[in-house]
Parts: C-alpha cells; sequence; structure tokens
C-alpha cells in the first residue's frame, strides 16, 4: 500500500500487481502507484496489472504523462481495467490509450476492461501464458 491513500497497490503474486485509486488521480498519487509498481516487475519479462477504478473521479494531466513516461519503460504488459460506470472507464481507457501508444504500441501492451475482478484476473492469467508462449519463458506462480 502507498502513503497515498487514494491509491492502493497491492502485489498479488510474482509479475501480478493490483491497484486501486480513488478518486482523483494526481502526480503525487501517480508517482506513488508507479514507484512500487516498478519494484516489483522491473525485472521481469512482463507483468500483469489489474486497474480498479469503480471509484476513480479523472486522472490530471500531470498524472497521465507521468504514467504515460514511466510505464513504458517497464517489461511487456497487460493491463486490465475493473469496474466503474461509463465515465470512469473512458477516462481511464483514454489513459491506457495513451500508455499504449506511446509505451510501444501492441506488441508491449495488451488491454482489455471487465465488470468484475474474477473475469479480469482469468483474462490477465490467459494473457500471462501468452507471454509465456510468446517469450518462451517459464511462469512464477
Amino acid at each position: 500500500m502507498t502513503k497515498d491513500p487514494s491509491v492502493q497497490v497491492e502485489p498479488v503474486e510474482a509479475r501480478f500487481v493490483s491497484v486501486r485509486i480513488h478518486g482523483r488521480l494526481d502526480a503525487e498519487g501517480a508517482t506513488h502507484a508507479m514507484n512500487l509498481i516498478e519494484a516489483h516487475v522491473k525485472d521481469e519479462p512482463y507483468f500483469l496489472l489489474e486497474t480498479v477504478v469503480e471509484a476513480l473521479d479523472g486522472v490530471s494531466p500531470e498524472a497521465r504523462r507521468i504514467l504515460a513516461d514511466r510505464i513504458r519503460t517497464l517489461p511487456r504488459r497487460s493491463i486490465v481495467l475493473v469496474g466503474g460506470g461509463f465515465a470512469q472507464r473512458v477516462v481511464a481507457k483514454l489513459v491506457l490509450t495513451a500508455i499504449v501508444n506511446l509505451g510501444g504500441g501492441t506488441t508491449k501492451a495488451r488491454t482489455s476492461a471487465f465488470d468484475n475482478s474474477d473475469a479480469a484476473r482469468a483474462w490477465l492469467r490467459d494473457s500471462a501464458a501468452d507471454w509465456e508462449r510468446e517469450l518462451n519463458v517459464k511462469g512464477k506462480a
């Protein structure tokens, strides 16, 4: 967990991190989140990121820039959005699109969105199997 109560980052297992965002994500929250994500996944061949957006109220332009700049330095990734209404998904999808476009395109990032965490995690685990086949690596789970 971060010091910033609006962002919670939790390692779920090797190569898998879950992030919950409450309220508006600002530069400080984005920096805290990326520090913890980087510490957990920087040496991995790929990683899985679950982003729970049901309580997201927006993302500042500076936070979007921080996320896009820092995530592009990380390994290949599968990112899934979980929950949220139409407004939260639109905001989160805009951020994801910037991350994919600025961070190496679809060869380095796969994204999806689901209403619930069970479906999201199943997709992430399928994506992990795809990365492992593509990169010829063994899972750590």
